[in-house]
């Protein structure tokens, strides 16, 4: 990063200079995604929270060390939900020993990934929505986020990641 100070000059300015970083300073509860498609799941179960919960997307799994300590500092209950991503991907892994690291932390994981856990079809969501074959290869993160949100919301397996979260939380109690 400090080689390339204009890449997180960048992030600065369309991640932590944005409504979305300072609407969380509001709750006292945050949870702390990899990313958008993450954040539409969790939103599907978000009547489960009380209304001291806010779901944070980092716009990556590499800024999540980064905004875990931010908002511990500042007072917050934080949980992290990552992907555990490839067994051979030498930086998941040393993220994830970060996060496991942060004892007041509560670090939950999908295993490899959200869409693998819960075996979301991406492929036969978009086809069942009518979506071109070159929509899917060009929008693989939007399709990602409207396939969790059919999943959870429409198909109606938001019981699912519901019991996932709330399983794992011996920190928090969110509901």
């Amino acid at each position: 990063m400090y080689k390339f100070p204009i890449v997180f000059n960048n992030y600065l300015d369309s991640n932590l200079k944005n409504t979305e970083f300072y609407s969380g300073l509001f709750y006292k509860d945050i949870i702390i995604v990899e990313g958008i498609s993450d954040k539409e799941a969790l939103k599907t179960i978000s009547e489960y929270f009380e209304n001291t919960v806010y779901i944070f997307a980092a716009n990556g799994k590499a800024w999540i060390p980064f905004y875990v300590k931010l908002f511990l500092k500042l007072g917050k209950n934080v949980i992290a939900i990552t992907d555990v991503d490839k067994e051979n991907n030498r930086h998941s892994a040393a993220l994830t020993q970060i996060l496991d690291s942060i004892s007041e932390l509560k670090h939950i994981q999908h295993n490899p990934d959200m869409e693998t856990e819960y075996d979301i079809d991406v492929e036969a969501i978009s086809k069942l929505l009518g979506m071109s074959n070159s929509i899917r290869k060009r929008n693989r993160g939007w399709l990602k986020q409207i396939a969790a949100y059919y999943y959870f919301k429409v198909q109606g397996n938001w019981h699912k990641l519901k019991d996932k979260i709330f399983e794992q939380n011996e920190i928090y109690d969110f509901e």
